[in-house]
């Protein structure tokens, strides 16, 4: 019985996402919506939701000095990517410049996957897969 509320849960997250796509689809489809709007859902997006989904997500979570460390390594080894790939395309156009310095320093679409990801499987499941297959 557990094995099928466990299914029952996958699909219904699965849905969840499912009829968003398909919402905002129609609203594209019945003209609701237009181009110009999704700087707007963009810009709200951006500056409310996300960073509302990383506060709570955050909640609990105990900030040791060794996790400020690992936090600082990660800023840090980003800054100097950027530089090196500024130093390294210095002679290259200024877009090709820009699309090296925003891609060197990590920035990953796979990373924005993780969420989903474990919004489907337990966290030992989710943890064997990025282990297994990197």
């Amino acid at each position: 019985m557990k094995e099928a509320r466990v299914m029952f849960d996958v699909l219904i997250k699965s849905l969840t996402y499912i009829l968003i796509i398909a919402i905002g689809f129609t609203l594209k489809r019945k003209k609701i919506l237009k181009k110009e709007d999704a700087n707007v859902i963009a810009t709200i997006i951006m500056n409310i939701t996300f960073p509302c989904a990383l506060l709570t997500s955050a909640i609990g979570i105990e900030i040791s000095f060794i996790i400020l460390i690992l936090i600082l390594i990660g800023i840090l080894s980003n800054v100097i990517m950027i530089f090196v790939s500024d130093f390294v395309t210095a002679k290259e156009n200024k877009m090709l410049r820009a699309a090296y310095m925003l891609n060197v320093s990590s920035y990953n679409i796979g990373n924005f996957v993780l969420p989903f990801v474990q919004g489907f499987f337990w966290f030992e499941c989710c943890l064997f897969m990025f282990l297994r297959y990197r």
